[in-house]
């Protein structure tokens, strides 16, 4: 530059300059700095002389810098570039460098001048919106943001260099706006239009993400983000970014997709399968489609838990897959889910053909009549299904999902397994059920459990020397509440314990006021015997009451052996050295085996009343009797025939040596309060009937 001539007004136009202006020469060698630069640098003139501006470079910027300034001086090119000073007291500038070639009149290289401008403020806000960024973008490079503006009267446009990359277009002059909408067909066009006009019309910002085609006809997703631009309180144009958001939403459709995919089974998950419903129900939920139903159907599989347990989670896996298998070549259950563990659903229209509906579930049945091949091992594994039906538009979502659940709950209890449709009736016997496993949590505080005791006739001294406490509930609202109704409740509901404790307590209170010969046995379910403390509660009951143990009986059924039988036998003993009695109730219609009777001492055997009600009319009643009758006598128990209703049972009973009899034909359940009136009379016999 000659500053003989432009020199002073160059220098003074530099000297204010808020940008940094540097001078080399065609070498690349430094022979001018403005004070912006030198504050930019926090170097002097002198030590920016020649290379000595590199030295302001930071050390992990230095070899790009340097490379991208040899190859723009060596091509006499323009280098522009961004990128940190570090001053001599350690602080960081970034700076955004732009130097071109510069010649003399005749055309003849001089050098090169150049801007720099302090970006620090920009990068740490640019830093800062990264990081704010969605989780999505964590993963990938900051994307490209091209800025654009269109004329509000004329349409007109113009774009920054990026936005022509985003297009896959030359850097050029910007497309008109009718051809900016072909890379935006069909609907994304139309709303990228709208929006625009609805910017200018309203002159308010907009945000809108769409879908289009480059020139190169790759699909993309494109964010535009506009703002309305005044001067002078008019509306001029609409500026905004557009900004390449291709990777950050196809990410996000893998991840929903993925969350609505069982990862192990690759069929859809329970988030899917709501949906589904979901859209069927809600399908012109306001009209009741009397031609179309839609069947909601539930299947578990059967002790699932237990092939994880025996075998490894990687074996349940195994078999889960599996089953989605089968069941997905089940005709019709396109629309199947695993919506739990080892649960699975099905959602069909059945378009008023019912059988068919019937032909699916059974065909389900099938799937499970087969073994599983399931690491070498052929698991056989049965599975409930509950199923329900309503007319679409009839029937919410809620409603089919709680039918299916309660038709689920009652096929569990089938034995074999059946499918079980829901039907009012079973609906309505689950709603009473649901009350009274509610209710049957507070029924002993609110008073509503008692005791009756019905006596046990010895048949040889006809005296009653035992009564059996049975326990009874009068509901506040249903009445008497039979125990075959609900004592499998409390069994099921984990309220089983509670109400143990309470017979025991309550029976042995009463019993104590008995004369000291007369027993009173008690029901005792494997749930107690399985409690640790369960001798010790036992033990703290007699002590209340002064209650003598040899005069406790405690009844068990045959279902007590099947988890543990040498833990059972144990607990057994040790009530049986306290001298408490043991009595096998119920026996020949559980899971009968000898063995028990090998194994424990019992001192009395309970032969079922259903025997004793067919006396007369099954042939194979009298030789079980007999059968029974005769262990005892060969293994030293006594014999308790339930259900004696008639003087021709225990006639025969008596013929066939049976020692005690219970029942109608001596006495119905009787109070606390009855049995000590019994007692206040004379003889020990009741008035039967």
């Amino acid at each position: 530059m000659d500053f003989k001539k432009d020199g002073l007004r160059f220098k003074s136009l530099a000297d204010i300059s808020p940008a940094g202006i540097f001078l080399t020469d065609c070498a690349g060698n430094c022979t001018y700095v403005n004070p912006s630069w030198m504050e930019l640098t926090g170097l002097n003139a002198l030590e920016a002389k020649d290379q000595g501006w590199t030295n302001a470079i930071h050390p992990d910027d230095r070899n790009l810098v340097w490379e991208t300034w040899n190859e723009a001086v060596t091509k006499q090119a323009v280098f522009s570039l961004d990128f940190r000073f570090q001053k001599p007291n350690g602080d960081c500038v970034w700076t955004s460098a732009l130097s071109s070639l510069y010649r003399d009149e005749l055309g003849n290289p001089q050098g090169y001048i150049g801007l720099s401008f302090d970006i620090s403020k920009q990068k740490s806000l640019q830093f800062e919106i990264d990081n704010a960024n969605h989780l999505f973008r964590k993963a990938e490079q900051i994307a490209k943001i091209g800025t654009w503006r269109v004329d509000a009267h004329s349409f007109m446009l113009s774009w920054s260099d990026q936005i022509f990359a985003i297009h896959d277009i030359p850097v050029g002059k910007a497309p008109s706006f009718d051809k900016l909408m072909e890379f935006y067909p069909g609907e994304a066009g139309e709303r990228l239009y709208e929006t625009i006009k609805q910017s200018i019309e309203r002159q308010q910002p907009f945000d809108l993400e769409t879908d289009f085609r480059t020139a190169n006809g790759e699909n993309k997703r494109v964010r535009n983000i506009g703002e309305p631009q005044f001067e002078e309180g008019r509306l001029t144009s609409i500026v905004g970014v557009c900004q390449d958001v291709t990777d950050r939403f196809r990410l996000e459709e893998k991840l929903r997709l993925a969350a609505r995919i069982d990862a192990l089974t690759g069929i859809a998950n329970r988030k899917m399968f709501v949906e589904k419903i979901h859209e069927i129900t809600n399908h012109n939920a306001l009209v009741v489609d009397k031609e179309n139903d839609i069947a909601l159907i539930l299947i578990d599989l059967d002790d699932f838990k237990r092939v994880n347990d025996d075998l490894g989670h990687p074996a349940g896996d195994e078999l889960l897959i599996q089953v989605s298998r089968r069941l997905s070549n089940v005709e019709g259950a396109e629309n199947m889910a695993r919506i739990g563990g080892d649960e699975f659903a099905i959602i069909k229209r059945i378009d008023g053909d019912g059988q068919a509906c019937e032909k699916m579930v059974e065909e389900i049945r099938t799937c499970f009549a087969r073994p599983f091949n399931v690491n070498s091992h052929q698991l056989s594994c049965s599975a409930s299904i509950g199923w329900t039906v309503g007319q679409i538009g009839k029937k919410s979502q809620e409603l089919l999902a709680k039918e299916a659940d309660i038709a689920l709950y009652c096929s569990k209890k089938t034995i074999p397994k059946v499918p079980v449709m829901f039907s009012p009736d079973i609906g309505r016997k689950h709603e009473r059920y649901t009350r009274l496993a509610h209710d049957l949590k507070t029924a002993l505080l609110d008073g509503e459990m008692y005791l009756l005791f019905q006596p046990q006739l010895d048949i040889e001294t006809d005296q009653i020397k035992s009564f059996e406490a049975l326990l009874r509930w009068d509901h506040k609202d249903f009445g008497t509440v039979s125990p075959t109704e609900f004592i499998p409740i409390a069994e099921e509901t984990g309220t089983i314990g509670a109400l143990g404790d309470w017979v025991l307590i309550e029976a042995c209170r009463q019993a104590a006021e008995w004369p000291d010969d007369v027993h009173v046995s008690i029901n005792v379910s494997a749930t107690q015997l399985t409690e640790p403390d369960f001798i010790t509660k036992i033990l703290r009951s007699l002590a209340q009451y002064q209650f003598d143990p040899r005069r406790l009986e405690l009844e068990i059924t045959e279902s007590v052996f099947i988890e543990n039988i040498d833990e059972t036998k144990n607990v057994l003993t040790k009530l049986r050295d306290i001298g408490i009695k043991i009595a096998l109730d119920d026996f020949g219609t559980g899971f009968s085996s000898l063995s028990y009777l090998c194994a424990i001492s019992f001192d009395k055997v309970k032969i079922d009343r259903s025997f004793i009600a067919q006396i007369d009319q099954f042939k194979g009643s009298a030789p079980i009797i007999n059968a029974v009758t005769g262990l005892g006598a060969a293994l030293n128990f006594k014999t308790v025939a339930e259900g004696v209703d008639s003087e021709k049972q225990l006639a025969f009973l008596k013929e066939r040596g049976c020692h005690q009899i219970q029942g109608f034909l001596i006495s119905k359940p009787i109070s606390g309060t009855e049995v000590l009136r019994f007692f206040n009379q004379d003889g020990r016999k009741l008035q039967t009937g």
